[in-house]
């Protein structure tokens, strides 16, 4: 089962593709918690600048994000981080008065990376991206106590 995320702003397409456990033929720990992802960038007004990638990221980092976005979107204030451990994806979202900023990258392991700053978003886009992460979490919860 893949699960789609589509994260837009003028000037910005990511589209997050979540296709499943990496691993999953173990049930706790580590391992079991890799999720295969896809991501499609695209960034530009003027021109246009495109990065693909296949990174594995860790289901307790699309939660915490998830989370973050949640009270974001309650508080219309205040920062929310996609935190990748092995940094080849990340996202920041700055809310203020319900209004806001998106930043973020997407790199590979050989210094390849497509970066963007500035992009002015809302609470709209925010309640959308929760909605959407809800999904991501719900279809691939964690496994095995890594909230212990």
């Amino acid at each position: 089962m893949t699960v789609l995320a589509t994260l837009d702003a003028a000037g910005l397409q990511l589209v997050l593709r979540v296709e499943g456990y990496e691993f999953p033929q173990f049930d706790s720990g580590w391992d079991a918690n890799w999720l295969m992802c896809d991501i499609e960038l695209d960034v530009g007004l003027l021109g246009m600048f495109h990065a693909h990638h296949r990174p594995a990221i860790l289901t307790v980092e699309f939660e915490h994000f998830r989370d973050q976005l949640r009270v974001l979107d309650e508080k219309l204030a205040g920062t929310a981080a996609l935190e990748h451990t092995e940094e080849q994806v990340g996202l920041t979202v700055r809310m203020n008065a319900g209004k806001g900023t998106l930043e973020g990258f997407l790199a590979d392991s050989t210094a390849g990376r497509l970066s963007f700053e500035n992009i002015e978003i809302d609470q709209s886009c925010v309640r959308r991206w929760v909605e959407q992460f809800d999904e991501i979490v719900e279809a691939f919860p964690v496994h095995g106590g890594l909230h212990e």
